[in-house]
C-alpha cells in the first residue's frame, strides 16, 4: 500500500501526491524528449520502408526488362469469311515466333479410340479368364480368379510410370447385371488402341476381339511391324513379355517360315523370311528399316514387300504389329426354346413341321389352324405384329419365311434382321448389323388346337454393341496448301514457335496472324518508367520543404542526403550511354523515345518506342538487357551474377571436363564363351541401379551394343511379392479376393483358422519413405474376404502404389518406376489360434529409372560411356561367369569408371569446375559468372564478353540497395532500430530512476507525516496534563 495513501494531508494539511506528481513530471522532461526521438526515428524507419517497395517494384521491372522476355511476345488473330471457322482454330506464339501470316484449313480433327468389351453380369466375380496380352505400349496378366474391376485396376496400373501404356480402363454399367469394360487411348490419333493376345485368348474371351485378323501396318507392297528400340535384341524381350506366343510357323504369300519371338531378333526375322521366300521361289522380300520419329529418335520395323497374305495361328504377327484382331461390331441375337423333331432326342430343323415340335421330351400337338401373334422389333426400334396361321404341313421354314418377310416382317425396313434355326434346334433372330440394338421378339401360340407350344421368351443370347465405340484418328489439316497429318489436335511442330490448336473442321481457309507484340513491350518499358518516376517523386518530396511555412513538420527523411546519392545511383543507370558495338543502333534510353522534361520526369514516346521495336526487336532487347558472348563454338556464356561488370574475360582451361568411358581392346568381332552365358552388370554410380545384359556364345559385337543400350533405355518399377500361396480349399485351388476368411487353407490341405478377433497387422514404408502401421480387425470370417485385406493394404502403402491379389499371392507394385524405399509386412497374431500368414515380401524387380549411359561400337570394338560430364558421374563394371568366364574375350576391363570436371580460370580469377560449367569463384571480380566449355584442349579457351544494358544496370544498383550490406536500405534502417532501442533503453533508465525517486519521496514525506502526527498526540496528551493539573490546583483535589 502506499504510505502516502493513508497518511497524506491527515497531519500537516498538505496534499503531498500532488506535490509528488508535479516533481515527477518535471524531473520526467528528458524522457518525453527522448520518446519524441523515437517517435521521429520510428517515422523516419517508414519512410525507408516506402522507399524501399519503391525501389523494388523498380527491381522487378528492370529484371522483366533484363532478361528480354518481354521483347518476345507475339500477338495471334485468326481471320476467316464465316464466324464459325474463325472459332474453329486458336493459336498461341511462343518467344521462337516469326511475325507471319499463314493460311490453314481443318479437315478432320484427330480422336481417341475407345473400345468396348462383352456384357458381364457381374463387376466383382471371378470371370475365369487368364493370359498375358499387349494393351497400348504396356502388357498385362489377368488371373481366373480377377473380377471385372481387377482387370480396369490391373490395366490402369500399367498406365502409369515412365513406362505408361497409354491406355485407360473404365467399368461402365447399363444396367444391374450388364457391366462392360471400356478401354480408352490416352492420346488422340490413327495408331489406337494397340491388342494383342500374346498368351492365351484373354482378350476375345472379354470380347475385344473377334478372332479375325487383319493387317496393322499396311504399305502400299505388304506391310510393316510396329516400331522397335533396335533390330538385334530378342523381340520377347524388346515387348516385355513373360508369355510370349509360342514358336510355330506363320505363311507369308505361297509360303510358311517358322519364328520364334523369344529368341529372334527383327534382324533374325528377316533373315529367315528372305531365307524362306529363296527356298520357295518367292519374290517376297524382308528387312529392317529405319524411321525417325516426331522426337528425333530412330525405330526400327520389320518391313515385308511382295504380299499382303499373312496367315498366323500362333499370335507372332500380332505381337509384331504386322497384323492385329479384328474388332468388328456385334451383331444381336435373340433366341427361344429348343425344340426336338418327332421325338425327344432328333434336333429340330428349319423343314421340321410344325405339327412335329416337341419341348421338353413331349410333343406339342400343334394343330392346323392354330395361330401365333408375331410381334417384332427390329434394330433401330420399328416394330411389326401380325397373326400366322398354322396350315396342313407347315413347317418351321414357313414360320421363319413370315418372320422374315420384306414387306411387314424383319426384313422390312432399313434396319433388318434374318430369323433362322440354330444347330440346337432354336429359333433365333440375329440382327443383320452389327452395334446397339433394340431387336426382340415376342411369339404367343394360342394353341386353339388345345396344343402346348411354347416357343419361349427370346431371351437376348448375344448383346448387340460396338466394339470400337470411336475410332482414332489423325488430325489432317492444310498449312499454306500443304497437306499435313498429325496424331493431336495441338500442333507444335508445323510453324516455329507456333501452337495451333484445332477445335473442329472449317468450312474454308482461315488466315492466322502472327505479329510481335510491341504494345505490351511498350508497355513493359513504360511501367519501368513509371515506377522510377514515382521513386525519384518520393525523393523529391522528401526535400520539398512542404509544410514548414505554416509551421508543420518535415518530410520524415528531409535531412537524409543519402537518399538522393540513392536516386543519382539509379538515374546514373538510366542515362548510361552504351558501346553501340555491342547493342546495336540503339545506345540510349533517347533513342526508343524515353527522355527528362523539365521538371525532371522521364516521359515516353509510345510511338517512338513502338517503332524502334518494329525496326529492330532485337536492338531494343539488347538497349535494356544483360547479354553474354563468347569467342567460339566450344565455350558457352550461361550467366553472371550481379556483381560481375561489363567486359571481356579469358577463359583459361586446365584440365577439360571428361564423361566416364571405356573402350575394349582386342575383340575379335563375336563373344566366345563355352555355352553357359556369362553375364556383364554396369551399375550406375550416381543412382546405384544396376543394369544386367546376358552375354552368350557367338553374339556379335552389334548384338551386344544393342543388348546395352536397350538394357539402359529399360526403366523398372520396384515390385514386391508375398512367398507364401493362400488357398480356397483343400484341394489346391489358389485363393480370389473373392475368397472367404474363413475358407483360407494351406498348401497340404489344412486351415489357416483365421477367426473373429484376429487382427492382422500392416506395417512398411511408403515410397517416399514414411512408415506406417495399421491393423485391420477381423470381425466376421463369414463376410470379410482376402480382397477386404487387398484392400486395407492398398489405403495403407499409398495412392502412388498398386496392389493385387492373385494367384494366391499378394503383389504390390510402384506405379512409378525408378529406385524407392517401398517395403512391407503383413502378420497376425493369430489370437483365435489358427497360423494364418502370408510370408514375407522380397523385391521381385528392385526398380529403377533409364541408365544416362550409352554403348556403341568404336573402331570395331565396344565402347560404354556416361552421357554426362563430370566427377559426380561414372559405373562400375563387373561380370558374373556362367560357367567358363568368356569376359576376356570381350575385352573390356572390370572395375570403376568415372569422369572429370573442367578446371581453369575465368579473367584470370580462380574458378570451380562441376561437369562442363565453369563458375567463378566467391570473393573475385568473376563471383557468380559461369561457362560452359565443351572442348577437349587445355590452355586458352577463347573469351566471353559480358555487358550490361540499361535494366540489367537499374537492377544492378537497385539489388544492392535492396541488399543487405553496408549503405543498404536495410542496412539504414537496421541503424535506425538500433537507435530506437538505444533511446528506449535510456527512457527506461529514465523512468526506472524516476520510480525510485517517486518512491524516495513517498517515504520521506511519510516519515515527516507520521512525525507530525507523533508530534500532534504528544501535544494533545501534554495539553490534556497540564489541563488536570490546573484543575487540581484550583481544587486542591
Amino acid at each position: 500500500m502506499d504510505p502516502l495513501a493513508s497518511f497524506s494531508g491527515l497531519a500537516t494539511g498538505i496534499d503531498f501526491r500532488s506535490l509528488v506528481d508535479q516533481i515527477i513530471q518535471v524531473e520526467s522532461r528528458p524522457a518525453l524528449i527522448l520518446q519524441r526521438k523515437v517517435q521521429e526515428q520510428q517515422t523516419r524507419n517508414a519512410a525507408w520502408g516506402d522507399f524501399r517497395v519503391r525501389v523494388d517494384a523498380l527491381n522487378t521491372r528492370a529484371a522483366a526488362l533484363a532478361d528480354g522476355s518481354s521483347f518476345k511476345t507475339f500477338t495471334t488473330s485468326i481471320n476467316a469469311l464465316l464466324e464459325a471457322d474463325a472459332r474453329a482454330v486458336s493459336v498461341s506464339a511462343g518467344d521462337t515466333a516469326t511475325p507471319g501470316s499463314y493460311g490453314l484449313q481443318v479437315h478432320q480433327l484427330a480422336a481417341r479410340e475407345k473400345l468396348s468389351g462383352d456384357v458381364f453380369a457381374s463387376t466383382d466375380e471371378a470371370l475365369g479368364i487368364a493370359g498375358e496380352f499387349m494393351v497400348g505400349r504396356g502388357v498385362v496378366s489377368i488371373a481366373a480368379t480377377d473380377t471385372l474391376a481387377d482387370v480396369a485396376r490391373i490395366i490402369n496400373a500399367a498406365n502409369s510410370g515412365g513406362a505408361a501404356s497409354g491406355v485407360s480402363a473404365s467399368v461402365v454399367s447399363s444396367g444391374p447385371n450388364a457391366h462392360r469394360l471400356i478401354l480408352t487411348a490416352d492420346a488422340a490419333g490413327a495408331d489406337g488402341v494397340r491388342l494383342a493376345d500374346t498368351g492365351g485368348t484373354a482378350l476375345q474371351e472379354l470380347g475385344f476381339l473377334d478372332g479375325t485378323v487383319g493387317i496393322r501396318n499396311q504399305t502400299s507392297a505388304g506391310a510393316r511391324s510396329d516400331a522397335f528400340s533396335n533390330a538385334t535384341s530378342a523381340v520377347n524381350r524388346l515387348l516385355g513379355l513373360t508369355d510370349p506366343p509360342a514358336s510355330g510357323d506363320v505363311t507369308i504369300g505361297s509360303f510358311s517360315v517358322t519364328l520364334d519371338l523369344a529368341t529372334q531378333s527383327l534382324s533374325d526375322i528377316a533373315s529367315a523370311i528372305n531365307t524362306a521366300a529363296a527356298g520357295a521361289g518367292s519374290a517376297v522380300t524382308a528387312s529392317v528399316v529405319d524411321e525417325v520419329q516426331g522426337d528425333g529418335t530412330t525405330v526400327k520395323r520389320l518391313d515385308i514387300s511382295g504380299t499382303t497374305g499373312f496367315t498366323d495361328a500362333n499370335g507372332i504377327f500380332e505381337a509384331l504389329g504386322v497384323l492385329q484382331g479384328g474388332r468388328a461390331a456385334v451383331a444381336q441375337e435373340v433366341r427361344g426354346n429348343a425344340f426336338t423333331d418327332g421325338d425327344a432326342a432328333t434336333v429340330a430343323s428349319a423343314s421340321t413341321r410344325l405339327a412335329d415340335l416337341w419341348l421338353s421330351g413331349s410333343g406339342t400337338n400343334v394343330q392346323d389352324g392354330d395361330t401365333l401373334t408375331l410381334s417384332g422389333i427390329r434394330g433401330d426400334g420399328t416394330t411389326f405384329t401380325k397373326t400366322y396361321t398354322v396350315g396342313n404341313n407347315d413347317t418351321f421354314q414357313d414360320l421363319l419365311n413370315e418372320l422374315n418377310s420384306a414387306v411387314d416382317g424383319f426384313g422390312a425396313g432399313s434396319r433388318t434382321a434374318t430369323a433362322s434355326i440354330s444347330a440346337d434346334g432354336r429359333l433365333s433372330v440375329t440382327d443383320d448389323q452389327g452395334g446397339d440394338s433394340r431387336l426382340s421378339l415376342s411369339i404367343v401360340a394360342h394353341n386353339e388346337g388345345g396344343g402346348t407350344l411354347d416357343l419361349g421368351a427370346f431371351d437376348v443370347s448375344r448383346q448387340g454393341r460396338q466394339r470400337e465405340v470411336a475410332s482414332g484418328r489423325n488430325a489432317q489439316f492444310s498449312v499454306d496448301g500443304n497437306f499435313l497429318e498429325r496424331s493431336s489436335n495441338r500442333v507444335s511442330d508445323v510453324i516455329e514457335g507456333v501452337t495451333l490448336n484445332l477445335g473442329q473442321v472449317t468450312g474454308s481457309e482461315v488466315t492466322v496472324d502472327i505479329a510481335r507484340d510491341t504494345k505490351a513491350a511498350a508497355q513493359e518499358v513504360k511501367d519501368f518508367i513509371k515506377a522510377f518516376n514515382n521513386l525519384s517523386e518520393f525523393v523529391a518530396a522528401q526535400f520539398s520543404g512542404a509544410g514548414a511555412e505554416d509551421g508543420k513538420e518535415r518530410p520524415p527523411l528531409s535531412g537524409e542526403n543519402i537518399i538522393r546519392q540513392m536516386r543519382t545511383r539509379l538515374r546514373g543507370a538510366l542515362e548510361t550511354r552504351l558501346a553501340s558495338g555491342t547493342v546495336g543502333q540503339f545506345t540510349r534510353l533517347a533513342h526508343v523515345g524515353v527522355e527528362v522534361n523539365r521538371a525532371g520526369v522521364y516521359d515516353l514516346d509510345t510511338e517512338k518506342l513502338e517503332a524502334a521495336l518494329a525496326a529492330d526487336p532485337q536492338a531494343v532487347s539488347r538497349l535494356f538487357g544483360a547479354i553474354g558472348t563468347s569467342s567460339n563454338s566450344s565455350l558457352e556464356y550461361l550467366s553472371a551474377g550481379s556483381k560481375v561488370k561489363a567486359g571481356t574475360y579469358e577463359v583459361n582451361v586446365t584440365q577439360p571436363a571428361s564423361r566416364a568411358q571405356v573402350t575394349g581392346i582386342g575383340f575379335g568381332g563375336t563373344y566366345v564363351d563355352d555355352g553357359v552365358d556369362d553375364v556383364l552388370q554396369v551399375t550406375d554410380a550416381g543412382t546405384g541401379s544396376t543394369y544386367s545384359v546376358t552375354l552368350s556364345n557367338g553374339m556379335t559385337l552389334q548384338e551386344i551394343v544393342d543388348a546395352l543400350n536397350t538394357e539402359f533405355d529399360t526403366a523398372s518399377r520396384r515390385v514386391l511379392q508375398s512367398s507364401g500361396t493362400l488357398y480356397s480349399d483343400a484341394v489346391g485351388t489358389q485363393a480370389g479376393n473373392a475368397t472367404l476368411l474363413q475358407d483360407l487353407y494351406t498348401a497340404g490341405g489344412v486351415g489357416l483358422g483365421v477367426d473373429n478377433g484376429d487382427t492382422i497387422s500392416i506395417s512398411g514404408t511408403r515410397t517416399d519413405g514414411t512408415s506406417f502401421f495399421v491393423d485391420f480387425s477381423v470381425t466376421d470370417i463369414s463376410t470379410q474376404t482376402v480382397g477386404d485385406l487387398r484392400t486395407a493394404v492398398a489405403d495403407a502403402v499409398g495412392a502412388d502404389v498398386d496392389v493385387t491379389f492373385a494367384n494366391g499371392a499378394f503383389t504390390v507394385s510402384a506405379l512409378d518406376s525408378g529406385s524407392n524405399l517401398l517395403s512391407l509386412s503383413v502378420t497376425s497374431d493369430n489370437a483365435g489360434g489358427g497360423t494364418f500368414s502370408v510370408g514375407g515380401f522380397g523385391a521381385t524387380s528392385g526398380g529403377r529409372g533409364t541408365a544416362q549411359i550409352t554403348a556403341s561400337a568404336e573402331g570395331g570394338q565396344l565402347r560404354i560411356q556416361h552421357d554426362d560430364y563430370g566427377s559426380a558421374t561414372g559405373f562400375d563394371l563387373s561380370f558374373v561367369a556362367g560357367g567358363t568366364d568368356g569376359s576376356a574375350s570381350l575385352g573390356v576391363a572390370a572395375g570403376s569408371y568415372v569422369g572429370q570436371d573442367v578446371m581453369g580460370t575465368i579473367g584470370g580469377m580462380s574458378a570451380t569446375g562441376l561437369g562442363t560449367t565453369l563458375r567463378g569463384d566467391e570473393g573475385t571480380a568473376v563471383d557468380g559468372l559461369i561457362v560452359s566449355y565443351t572442348g577437349e584442349a587445355t590452355g586458352s579457351a577463347g573469351s566471353v564478353t559480358y555487358s550490361r544494358g540499361i535494366a540489367s544496370l537499374v537492377q544492378e544498383v537497385a539489388e544492392v540497395l535492396l541488399g543487405g550490406e553496408t549503405g543498404s536500405i536495410d542496412d539504414i534502417v537496421d541503424n535506425g532500430d538500433v537507435r530506437i532501442k538505444r533511446l528506449n533503453d535510456r527512457v527506461d533508465d529514465i523512468r526506472d530512476r524516476l520510480q525510485a525517486r517517486r518512491d524516495n519521496l513517498i517515504q520521506r514525506f511519510a516519515r515527516l507525516e507520521e512525525a507530525m502526527a507523533l508530534a500532534q498526540t504528544q501535544q494533545q496528551w501534554l495539553s490534556q496534563q497540564l489541563a488536570s493539573l490546573t484543575a487540581y490546583t484550583q481544587t486542591g483535589f
